[in-house]
């Protein structure tokens, strides 16, 4: 509901019409979304928006089919314009929230994206808390102008591999530590990445293929340049999985 009447001011001008927003909210319960700008004739414009305590569950309609996410958003938003030229901010946090996959269920720690828009430059810093300790982090530019151009860095590390066993089915069992140091740069159309992944001690069951790995030890290393090569050095050890209707032992008699 609202908790106050909307007030829209309309002002005619010479070059057009000006349009005055004062702060409206949308409450239900603890949720809150407000919102006010000003958008005049001259093209000048500033528009902020605040959402608090946002249930994600009310999110359900624009997510795929069999994807859950269950948790609180915050956010913050302001944008400007002022004789061409765009300017802002935004950030919004997820409280630690439970993630639905297919029927699997993933924890998923307090997490947080926020950034800022300069003209044609858009900045975004994101910090994505996984289960216990993992974490994926990157701090990235782009150029929304005729260059394109992108560039930035991202970090991650995974002890916990509900999230990859959720979209892949197939896979049981994944462990290891997967590490990731990696920069981007060049254009959107074609980034260039160079660094590496690291996946230490790992180990994994395809038990739809009867076999496992186990003893995984590897690392991509990308050297970026125009072909974006990669380099895979490492080690590991396929394994055969005993079926479950298999016999413990085999006896000939005869």
């Amino acid at each position: 509901s609202l908790k106050k009447n909307m007030t829209v001011s309309i002002s005619q001008r010479p070059s057009g019409v000006d349009v005055a927003l004062d702060e409206a909210c949308l409450v239900q319960k603890a949720a809150s979304l407000c919102t006010h700008g000003r958008f005049l004739a001259n093209g000048d414009l500033n528009f902020a928006l605040k959402v608090i305590a946002f249930p994600t569950r009310l999110m359900k309609a624009y997510l795929p089919e069999q994807m859950q996410l269950n948790g609180i958003i915050n956010a913050d938003t302001e944008i400007q314009k002022q004789k061409s030229l765009l300017t802002g901010r935004y950030q919004l946090e997820l409280s630690p929230a439970t993630f639905l996959f297919q029927g699997k269920e993933v924890a998923l720690g307090a997490s947080s994206l926020s950034g800022k828009i300069k003209g044609d430059t858009l900045s975004a810093d994101i910090d994505l808390a996984l289960a216990g300790q993992d974490y994926l982090r990157g701090r990235l530019q782009m150029d929304t102008g005729r260059s394109q151009a992108i560039s930035g860095q991202i970090t991650a590390s995974l002890r916990e591999f509900a999230v990859l066993e959720a979209f892949v089915p197939q896979l049981s069992g994944a462990k290891g530590l997967l590490t990731a140091n990696l920069k981007v740069q060049g254009t959107l159309k074609k980034p260039v990445v160079m660094g590496q992944i690291d996946l230490a001690k790992g180990a994994v069951d395809i038990a739809g293929q009867g076999f496992g790995l186990r003893d995984i030890n590897i690392r991509a290393f990308a050297s970026g340049g125009q072909v974006n090569r990669i380099q895979i050095n490492g080690s590991v050890l396929p394994v055969m999985l005993k079926q479950a209707d298999s016999p413990e032992q085999v006896q000939l008699k005869g």
